[in-house]
């Protein structure tokens, strides 16, 4: 969804919009148009362009959801002649905004009776063969991609329906309990991200809010299917208030670009007591998966670079699944995930015999005592049994030997509910003969 701004009051709409990649070589061509925008531009009127964050206080849950307007209803960007710009507000065919890291000052640390939210948000190229780079229009306060709260309002879920689990969310007047913070911060200088006007020629000073926002430069391009730099933003709310809606525009310029080369994750699988799981599933948001080999390792293939979900199945019995991981892949680059899976400490079987290094010979009343838990005693012939040995990855040791017969520790691995078997040979000296001679 690439969208254009419009001349308010127009009878009627001005064909103007070029398809994403066949009309792109031909609107480069020509030379961008300033538009033609009254002085008077209600923000209500850019709100179906707008990306959603609805804010949830109590959960601190973030959901963002795509602009309403198609590229089929869109107004129409009105230009001085007949030249077509290679410009647009943006939707949701064109990007994704990602929300992460929320937080929640407490009441008061940086204005009386205020909370202070702040969240990162990371912006995603979806487009295969086109790069985002600083808007024409709307003027750009900075180089860069471009990302301002158009509206800011209290909302209520009415019934006690919580809005983060699909509640109808009703829009509360505009009465200044929600305010950007400083922390829309431009391009990090000093003094940047203060208001600007973005649809006028004229300054911010003495301006309704209105016309003039405050704003978040990203990078310079976001090439081709990959995502932005992390910026943080935020906003000044009253205490009273438990959730509130953000409308938020990307304004960029579109170029035509190559296209981005596959990305790839890579990572173990390991339970700290099962040692490196095999066969386990992982799988992208996308649907690309694969699954660990027997040393717990995997690598999975094809990713196309931006935001990436993993999540992992097919665990062994006993196994809690980890939660999902994001992550951000580059083009062309490895990116590297690994997984620690708690599991249940259930039990297994080892059995086993113990003999002297010398002539085979049983040694009877030897404790064999295994690192993960259980131990036996062996008997007249030699044999042990340690029938609840604690599953995992750990060793044998042997105690109550013959004098001077040492068994070093014995490393083993033992699956959940499985059977091991081991026999131990223990290093004793030749016996003596008659006259101290072997």
């Amino acid at each position: 969804m690439v969208h254009s701004a419009w001349r308010v009051g127009a009878s009627r709409r001005i064909a103007h919009s070029c398809a994403i990649v066949a009309a792109l070589s031909a609107c480069a061509a020509d030379q961008p148009l300033k538009p033609l925008i009254p002085r008077q531009i209600p923000a209500a009127q850019f709100a179906p362009l707008a990306f959603t964050a609805d804010i949830n206080l109590r959960t601190g849950r973030i959901a963002i959801t795509a602009p309403v307007a198609t590229s089929a209803d869109a107004p129409t960007l009105a230009t001085a002649g007949a030249a077509r710009p290679v410009l647009s507000l943006l939707g949701a065919e064109a990007v994704r905004l990602v929300p992460s890291n929320y937080q929640a000052s407490e009441v008061g640390v940086y204005a009386p009776n205020k909370i202070r939210v702040t969240f990162d948000i990371t912006i995603e190229n979806k487009l295969p063969f086109v790069a985002m780079t600083t808007p024409t229009w709307p003027a750009s306060p900075a180089p860069g991609v471009i990302l301002f709260p158009l509206d800011y309002v209290t909302t209520m879920t009415p019934g006690g329906v919580d809005g983060s689990t699909g509640g109808v969310i009703v829009e509360v007047p505009v009465d200044g309990s929600v305010l950007p913070s400083i922390d829309w911060n431009g391009t990090g200088a000093t003094g940047s991200g203060s208001p600007f006007s973005f649809f006028n020629d004229i300054g911010c000073t003495g301006v309704t809010s209105s016309e003039c926002f405050r704003w978040e430069a990203f990078d310079l391009t976001i090439p081709p299917n990959s995502v932005s730099t992390t910026r943080t933003v935020g906003f000044d709310i009253d205490a009273s208030v438990a959730q509130f809606r953000a409308r938020m525009i990307v304004a960029a310029d579109l170029a035509p670009a190559t296209v981005a080369s596959p990305a790839r994750v890579s990572g173990t699988v390991i339970s700290p007591t099962l040692g490196p799981l095999a066969g386990v599933r992982l799988v992208s948001l996308a649907g690309e998966s694969t699954t660990t080999d027997v040393n717990g390792l995997y690598v999975l293939n094809g990713l196309a670079p931006g935001a990436v979900m993993l999540a992992v199945s097919n665990l062994p019995t006993g196994c809690e699944i980890p939660p999902s991981r994001m992550l951000s892949v580059i083009a062309g680059d490895t990116a590297t995930v690994d997984f620690a899976v708690t599991c249940i400490a259930t039990t297994g079987m080892i059995t086993g015999t113990l003999v002297s290094s010398v002539g085979g010979a049983p040694i009877a009343g030897g404790t064999v005592v295994a690192s993960t838990g259980g131990s036996a005693v062996t008997s007249a012939s030699g044999a042990f049994v340690i029938p609840a040995a604690g599953a995992g990855v750990g060793t044998v040791t042997v105690s109550g030997l013959l004098a001077g017969c040492t068994v070093t520790p014995i490393p083993f691995a033992l699956q959940l509910g499985g059977a091991l078997t081991l026999d131990i040979v223990a290093n004793c000296p030749a016996p003596v003969g008659p006259g101290g001679q072997d």
